[in-house]
């Protein structure tokens, strides 16, 4: 069985002026007082400083919306995503110790690539109905063309298979044969 991504992306979501800052730290559990902070594996970003302050990583994600002026009051700020992986999936990260953050980077640069910054964030099970799982918020704001990020159902389908072949690719990679 394979990863499922699901596009949280909404009518109204994510469109108050504190929507980045919110999403951002809810992800890496970096907001006050976080409860959650355990859960964290590993964190990372696509054309934001990730050696600087979140401060100044969200102030990146703003400034490139400021650089390209909103069109209305509703437009969305960022989007959140989550790739869900399979227990399968998960079992392999774990028993033959892949490195799932190199999974995630690989997944945040398939937005990365596409002219929008992004922020990811791999969050351990901590239930047995969850499964591993990475958090992606991703600047709606194209920071090459300023055009807003258009994701589809179909369009994360087709981004959901490239994050599946990614973790394949993953397992391939430091797979060794013992035969032979």
């Amino acid at each position: 069985m394979e990863g499922r991504l699901l596009n949280k992306a909404g009518k109204g979501k994510f469109v108050n002026e504190r929507a980045v800052n919110n999403l951002i730290r809810y992800i890496t559990r970096t907001r006050k007082n976080e409860k959650d902070a355990e859960d964290v594996i590993a964190w990372g970003g696509m054309g934001v400083p990730e050696y600087e302050s979140m401060d100044n990583i969200i102030a990146k994600f703003e400034r490139v919306q400021e650089v390209y002026p909103k069109k209305s009051n509703a437009r969305r700020r960022v989007q959140h995503s989550i790739y869900s992986l399979s227990h399968e999936e998960e079992a392999d990260i774990y028993n033959r110790n892949l490195d799932i953050d190199s999974v995630g980077r690989a997944m945040a640069n398939d937005y990365y690539k596409d002219g929008y910054q992004v922020v990811y964030a791999v969050h351990q099970s901590s239930n047995k109905d969850k499964h591993m799982h990475i958090h992606f918020a991703v600047n709606t704001v194209n920071f090459r063309t300023g055009n807003k990020i258009h994701e589809n159902k179909k369009d994360t389908k087709t981004r959901e298979q490239r994050f599946q072949k990614i973790v394949e690719k993953e397992q391939k990679k430091l797979f060794k044969p013992t035969w032979g």
